[in-house]
């Protein structure tokens, strides 16, 4: 009987030592999830530096200062002479506003034949008045937006303008980029959100805070 007992003993232990064996290996085919986590918000990081870096401004294509008047309300720049594929280039529209002005500034992207490819404006104003609080001015007398043109060729701006009163003059500014930063920025801020979202799932850091703040 105790040879019996032994061996059963022994039995018991050799199917503990088995099933350790089982999740251990269990544990490690799992995934560490927060390592993911940080992976993911590292190249998010990345990604954002690199879409910064590509922002930059490499040398200047084109600087024009245009004057408008009362029969003058269009006026064509160029050319910009692209010659790479999806090359990306900042275009800056300023304008020298009368105080108590608005002015809605269009600029449309024209082909080497001057025909129509798409359009972007903004609204600029120069405005003041006294309130409560005293005298108030507030100016908002330019904008950037970024273009990038598929294929090579000469590209030319066409400005157009509606105010209330001319401004002084309008310029604008053409200034070719390292390279395209958007595809960077928004996989960088994806990349971001999925590390915060598996960081949470792994550790469930937000759940805990609020928990806590409900005890307390």
């Amino acid at each position: 009987m105790g040879m019996a007992y032994k061996l059963s003993e022994r039995k018991m232990q050799h199917l503990q030592h088995l099933r350790r064996m089982g999740n251990a290996a269990d544990d490690e085919d799992a995934i560490d999830w927060g390592k993911v986590a940080t992976v993911c918000m590292i190249a998010g990081v990345l990604s954002l530096l690199t879409a910064w870096v590509y922002s930059f401004e490499t040398e200047k294509t084109l600087d024009v200062r245009l004057v408008p008047n009362a029969n003058l309300k269009a006026a064509i720049s160029g050319p910009i002479h692209v010659v790479k594929y999806n090359e990306s280039y900042t275009i800056t529209v300023t304008a020298s506003m009368a105080v108590k002005s608005w002015s809605f500034i269009e600029g449309q992207v024209l082909d080497q034949n001057k025909n129509y490819l798409f359009s972007f404006g903004k609204d600029l104003w120069d405005e003041q008045g006294r309130d409560s609080d005293g005298y108030w001015r507030e100016i908002n007398n330019s904008y950037a937006i970024t273009v990038t043109f598929p294929t090579p060729g000469n590209y030319y701006i066409r400005l157009e303008t509606e105010y209330n009163r001319a401004p002084k003059n309008i310029s604008i500014r053409v200034s070719k980029q390292l390279g395209s930063s958007i595809p960077h920025f928004w996989l960088g801020i994806f990349l971001l959100l999925a590390g915060i979202v598996l960081n949470e799932f792994q550790n469930q850091t937000i759940s805990r805070t609020f928990n806590k703040i409900e005890w307390d």
